[in-house]
């Protein structure tokens, strides 16, 4: 992927918080803020970055997660908002908003020794065959998780939906449920109604190789005897 910066900003409309972005029936994306506008020419792998000189780096992240987004989509992966853990070479991937735990999850279970961090935050998968790859991304928030992620993947073996609870148990979630819960993990592409179908599909493979299942957690790493049970 090719990044030209243009240092010169056109007139934009004062949006402080999230940019605006609107995708186009080519599948690119452009996106709209206070500080910068960012045009792709996804064909060309190309994305044009109009931006004033002092960019914050918090801007720049956020663009970089959601080019990746797209990109992996279109390479038939997946980029979820979720907390990867590697146990004995395979792959856990913990779904939940903010503030559902994701991070304490990672932390205690790097603390313990009791698994690899992929990240606490943003986790890509790959499908190989029948079976879907998790890789490290370099996404996370060091304020949260001190650790940083290391490059490395490993196969799936469970997709799981954080619930903090007074005890431990962990439920297959239906169908529906479960589709919503993958739906809401992917980054920014669900806004592309081009995409969307290609999406739902991609989901319902992933539900049908790792069936979503509820977990509910204490604040230690007890969950791991019913999730690597």
């Amino acid at each position: 992927m090719l990044i030209t910066l243009d240092p010169a900003l056109p007139p934009l409309p004062q949006w402080e918080d999230s940019p605006r972005f609107s995708f186009d029936a080519q599948g690119g994306v452009t996106f709209d803020h206070s500080l910068y506008r960012v045009q792709s020419d996804w064909s060309r792998r190309h994305v044009f970055l109009h931006a004033t000189a002092h960019l914050p780096r918090y801007n720049l992240v956020y663009l970089i997660r959601a080019l990746f987004a797209i990109m992996l989509v279109e390479r038939g992966g997946l980029l979820l908002h979720g907390a990867g853990l590697v146990r004995k070479g395979q792959a856990y991937l913990f779904l939940g908003p903010s503030g559902t735990g994701k991070t304490t999850v990672a932390r205690l279970s790097h603390e313990s020794g009791l698994a690899e961090i992929l990240n606490d935050d943003l986790v890509a998968l790959m499908p190989e065959g029948d079976r879907w790859i998790a890789y490290a991304t370099p996404f996370h928030n060091p304020t949260q998780a001190p650790f940083a992620p290391r490059p490395h993947s490993a196969p799936l073996r469970g997709v799981y939906k954080l619930v903090q609870a007074p005890h431990v148990a962990a439920n297959p979630l239906p169908l529906g449920q479960a589709l919503a819960a993958l739906s809401a993990a992917v980054v920014v592409v669900m806004t592309d109604e081009r995409r969307v179908p290609v999406l739902l599909e991609r989901l319902a493979l992933l539900q049908v190789a790792h069936p979503v299942v509820e977990l509910r957690f204490t604040r230690s790493t007890c969950f791991w005897n019913v999730v690597a049970s």
